[in-house]
């Protein structure tokens, strides 16, 4: 099954003067999509990995939604597995 989070967060001029912006991720659940406001900004796909993304130019001014979607591992690799020349076994 796959599950969406989101949140919108209020952000000022001055916080967005900064030169970089960055969003930290300790984990994340193996296939996830990372957007802000609409915008593809990562892809992941690997629990295992921290992330540190510089996410600036897609902030503005005042209300920005982050959306983290995570995508159900069994079913990517089902998908990946089909693109194989090979039949890749699981249970």
């Amino acid at each position: 099954e796959d599950w969406t989070y989101e949140r919108t967060i209020e952000l000022t001029e001055e916080f967005l003067a900064s030169p970089s912006v960055f969003l930290h991720a300790e984990t994340l659940d193996t296939v996830a999509v990372i957007r802000i406001n609409g915008r593809l900004v990562a892809t992941t796909r690997n629990a295992f990995v921290r992330h540190r993304i510089e996410v600036r130019k897609f902030l503005r001014s005042g209300t920005n939604r982050i959306s983290l979607e995570f995508r159900s591992a069994e079913r990517a690799a089902e998908n990946e597995g089909r693109k194989l020349r090979y039949p890749v076994p699981f249970t």
